[in-house]
């Protein structure tokens, strides 16, 4: 089995979270770069599933104009900790689940259905205020940043690698360019019915689900192009595992930025966080609902990982100087302590032309 850790494996792992072309045999460009065959490019991805090194190989997919993602904070008493996370965590919507150390120690994200997300909202919020547990539920306003680079960095100095602030998923939620067509054909739906599991890293990478779909390879792979092209497939590839990328001290950084315009805050956040693959997720939000008895500012927040603690605090202060002149106020950093659930979600294809219409 090859090393998770060799540089084969780290360049291949690397190549995976940036996403695999659309032809044939995929992986035949991978193995060029590496000057290897491609038969050992897929030995090695499928080595990197077994050891735990890559969490999941297959397609990628935003759905974001027709499902309302949401992030929330609540503060749980440690004896209700284990009933509290056992239901949060049984809830098909919630796809993240963590312990963090904070005042606000558990946070999770859940994803609704648009025509099903004041029903799903109020559902737990309400269930909150039953149990007298203190939350902030705050809506996703713009996603500035949406890209984990894991395994091509792991041995970066800690400033990360310089890229384009306009690269950068300058994405509203929902998008005001929205190029989603008003339904698909059967064949796009089959098509992504059959990629909400797992794939199997293999030379032709598409047959299998080509003959699944009932349609030539050619026309499997054109059908994702589309499906590309029109914004909900993202790329196929896989997800690193950032704890066994080394990647084992993580926050979740909170800053104030109501003073500011959004547009301001979006650029201010995008330069800050642009150029650090260790800067994953940047998001801007809004409270929707709270019970915490003061108002919640903190609406701007980026997840930083490191390989350590000292590592953390040092790549948290790079964050906190560049944003310096645009946040106002306390900086919360929320270190992560345990991680209860991470899930992707999975999307009810048969839906998908009525939300699709209803977002027209």
């Amino acid at each position: 089995m090859e090393n998770p850790h060799s540089a084969v494996a780290r360049k291949i792992a690397s190549a995976l979270e940036e996403g695999l072309p659309l032809s044939p045999e995929p992986f035949a460009c991978v193995a060029g770069a590496l000057g290897i065959d491609q038969d050992s490019a897929v030995s090695v991805t499928e080595s990197l599933l077994h050891s735990g090194s890559l969490r999941r190989f297959g397609a990628f997919w935003d759905f974001s104009p027709f499902y309302s993602a949401y992030l929330f904070g609540a503060k749980v008493a440690p004896e209700k900790l284990g009933h509290v996370s056992d239901w949060i965590n049984g809830l098909d919507s919630v796809t993240h689940s963590y312990l963090r150390d904070h005042e606000l120690n558990l946070w999770f994200t859940a994803i609704f259905k648009g025509n099903e997300s004041a029903l799903m909202l109020a559902k737990i919020t309400e269930k909150f205020r039953a149990k007298d547990i203190p939350f902030a539920a705050l809506g996703t306003v713009r996603r500035i940043k949406l890209r984990p680079s894991f395994a091509g960095h792991q041995h970066d100095g800690g400033d990360g690698v310089a890229s384009d602030v306009a690269g950068l998923e300058f994405a509203p939620v929902p998008g005001h360019e929205n190029k989603f067509p008003q339904s698909l054909n059967e064949t796009q739906k089959k098509i992504i019915a059959l990629l909400q599991k797992d794939m199997k890293p293999q030379r032709r990478l598409f047959e299998s689900l080509a003959a699944c779909a009932g349609m030539s390879e050619q026309e499997c792979i054109r059908n994702l192009a589309e499906l590309r092209s029109l914004g909900f497939l993202r790329r196929i590839g896989a997800s690193v595992n950032h704890n066994a990328a080394g990647y084992t001290a993580n926050s979740l950084m909170a800053f104030d930025v109501s003073g500011i315009p959004e547009g301001e805050a979006t650029l201010c956040a995008a330069k800050a966080v642009s150029g650090h693959p260790w800067a994953s997720h940047c998001y801007l939000r809004n409270v929707v609902a709270s019970s915490l008895g003061y108002p919640w500012r903190h609406c701007m927040f980026v997840m930083i990982h490191a390989r350590s603690g000292t590592e953390l605090a040092e790549r948290e202060g790079i964050i906190v100087s560049s944003l310096s002149g645009p946040a106002s106020g306390e900086i919360i950093s929320m270190m992560t302590l345990r991680e209860y659930k991470k899930t992707s979600f999975i999307f009810d294809v048969e839906s998908i032309d009525t939300d699709l219409q209803s977002r027209a």
